[in-house]
């Protein structure tokens, strides 16, 4: 018996009490991952998802993208990377798991971006903008989301410099701070590389 098909019979049980799809994300993705990583890797990738899954109430949802993002992230970190990786998804959990997940599903994008030692002060980024209320949540959710897009036209420092003017706008209004971070991508786009900045300014 392999180790992909023992880890998913020993975990089976556990991950039915998620919701149906849960299972079946973790059984794609460990087969995947069999030849990626060696036992014990496999063996503590499996243990960090479902600790996960266990993190707290909705926090099921991140693992669901931690199983699914795995295999890509592969492909840009290191096995101890990956750990770091799945560390920083578990303290953004700690805020709110819908933000946990939208970081998570938006890293193998985003590391075609940024080198593996930018994922922190990504998320530290989108972590700034979770207040709690679920308004601040949606929003941090979709600067998770847009970063893949917006880091085609900005560096992280100019991504931050955008990130300080849609905080600020959350002082007087939501709705104004999404619809900021909702346009900024095919503004940036269009806009040379050398008025960037001084927009930005």
């Amino acid at each position: 018996m392999s180790t992909a098909v023992e880890l998913i019979e020993s975990h089976a049980a556990e991950l039915r009490g998620f919701g149906a799809s849960l299972p079946d994300d973790f059984g794609d993705a460990v087969r995947e991952l069999e030849s990626q990583l060696d036992e014990d890797e496999l063996g503590r990738w499996a243990e960090t998802g479902i600790a996960l899954a266990n993190h707290s109430l909705r926090s099921w949802e991140a693992a669901a993208e931690y199983f699914r993002a795995s295999s890509d992230v592969l492909d840009h970190l290191s096995f101890d990377q990956l750990m770091g990786w799945t560390g920083l998804a578990t303290e953004l959990a700690d805020r709110s798991s819908v933000v946990a997940a939208a970081f998570l599903k938006a890293t193998p994008d985003v590391l075609d971006q940024l080198p593996p030692e930018g994922l922190e002060p990504w998320a530290r980024q989108g972590e700034q903008l979770c207040r709690g209320n679920w308004k601040s949540i949606a929003l941090a959710s979709l600067f998770f989301g847009t970063s893949p897009r917006l880091l085609d036209s900005l560096d992280l420092d100019q991504l931050n410099e955008l990130l300080g003017v849609v905080d600020t706008l959350t002082e007087r209004s939501y709705e104004l701070a999404t619809t900021c971070l909702e346009g900024s991508p095919p503004i940036f786009d269009e806009l040379a590389p050398r008025d960037r900045e001084p927009f930005l300014q």
